[in-house]
C-alpha cells in the first residue's frame, strides 16, 4: 500500500485527488510534535489535510503524535493539544500512531498517551520509530510489552520495499511490521511529504496481546467522562460512559473504534487485568462475522465482561 505522512504542508483538494489517482491510499498527519515548537503550523495544516484526504477517499486517514519524556508536558495538555490540532476532523479520525523517537521516553509515558487516546475512540496500535533511535536511545529494549505496538519502521533506503528483516531491533519481528518510511522529506508535486509503504493487511482489525502484559501495572484513570469504575461484591466492574462514548459503543461506529473503546474504557480505570481483558475482546473478535454489525458485537463483549453503566 502506497502512503505518505506530512506535518506542515497544506496541499489543496485537487492535489489529494491526484495522489489518490496515482495509487496512494494511506496518509498520516502529524498532530503533536511533543511540544509547542511548530504547533501553530500543525494546527493550521492538520484539519485541512485530514479533511482533504477523507474527501479524496484515501483508505486510511490517520494522525500521529509524539510520546514525550516524563519531565515534559502532562497528559492532559498533550490530549488537549492533539484534539485541538485535529480540529473539526477529530470525530472522524479513528487512528493515531504513537511516535517513539524523543530521547528520555519511557514505556509508562508512551503507554499513558496511547491509552488516553484509545479511550477516546482512537486506534493506537501502531508505533513509529527507527533502529538508530531504538538502539541509541532506548538501549535496544527487548521488553515484549512494547509489542502492544505494531511497528512502523523508519529506514531511509529510498526503496519502497520492506526489509526490516535485514536489521531487526527491539522485540519486533518481521511479523510485527506494518510498514516502512523509506524516504524522508520529498517534494511530491510541490509539497513536502515523507514516503512510506505499508503491508496489505497493516490496518486490519486486531487486538495484540503482549506476552508479559500483566507484569505492567494497569494505570488508574477515569473514563473520558470523568467517571470511575464500580466494583461490585462479586468483583465485576461497571463502566460509566457519557453520551459520546455510548454512541461509539452502541451506535454502530466502526468496529475498530468499538473494540478500542471497549478495551481501553475498561483497562484504564482500576485494577482489572489488561491482558485478561484483551483476551476476552480477542475471543469475541474471532466471532465477529456471526454478529453482523458493530452494535451486536459491542453488546456481546459488554455481556462477557459484565459491564453495566453506573446508575
Amino acid at each position: 500500500m502506497k502512503g505518505f505522512d506530512l506535518s506542515f504542508s497544506r496541499p489543496p483538494l485537487g492535489w489529494w485527488q491526484a495522489r489518490r489517482a496515482e495509487g496512494f491510499t494511506v496518509m498520516f498527519q502529524c498532530l503533536w510534535t511533543g511540544g509547542y515548537a511548530g504547533n501553530d503550523g500543525i494546527r493550521a495544516a492538520a484539519p485541512v489535510n485530514l479533511r482533504n484526504a477523507r474527501l479524496a477517499e484515501f483508505d486510511v486517514v490517520g494522525g500521529y503524535a509524539n510520546a514525550t519524556p516524563p519531565p515534559w508536558w502532562p497528559l492532559e495538555v498533550q490530549i488537549r493539544e492533539i484534539k485541538a490540532n485535529a480540529g473539526s476532523e477529530w470525530a472522524a479520525l479513528d487512528r493515531i500512531a504513537i511516535d517513539l523517537e524523543i530521547s528520555g521516553l519511557t514505556m509508562a509515558r508512551a503507554f499513558e498517551l496511547a491509552n488516553a487516546l484509545a479511550a477516546r475512540g482512537k486506534r493506537t496500535d501502531i508505533g513509529y520509530t527507527a533502529r538508530w533511535f531504538w538502539v541509541g536511545h532506548m538501549g535496544n529494549s527487548q521488553d515484549p510489552r512494547w509489542l502492544r505496538f505494531k511497528l512502523w519502521n523508519a529506514n531511509y533506503d529510498w526503496n519502497p520495499d520492506i526489509d526490516f528483516g535485514d536489521a531487526p531491533y527491539g522485540p519486533w519481528k518481521i511479523s510485527d511490521l506494518v510498514g516502512e518510511q523509506y524516504q524522508g522529506t520529498t517534494q511530491l508535486d510541490g509539497y513536502a511529504v515523507d514516503l512510506n509503504t505499508f503491508i496489505d493487511n497493516a490496518f486490519t482489525l486486531s487486538v495484540p496481546v503482549s506476552p508479559q502484559e500483566d507484569d505492567m501495572p494497569d494505570p488508574i484513570f477515569k473514563t473520558p467522562s470523568g467517571r470511575r469504575a464500580q466494583v461490585g461484591a462479586a468483583g465485576k466492574h461497571g463502566i460509566g460512559m457519557d453520551e459520546h462514548e455510548q454512541k461509539l459503543v452502541e451506535g454502530g461506529a466502526k468496529v475498530v473504534s468499538v473494540s478500542e473503546v471497549l478495551f481501553d474504557a475498561i483497562t484504564n480505570v482500576t485494577e482489572i487485568s489488561t491482558a485478561a481483558t484483551r483476551r476476552i475482546v480477542q475471543e469475541e473478535l474471532k466471532k465477529l462475522p456471526a454478529f453482523g454489525d458493530p452494535a451486536t458485537f459491542a453488546q456481546a463483549v459488554r455481556d462477557k465482561l459484565k459491564i453495566d453503566p453506573l446508575k
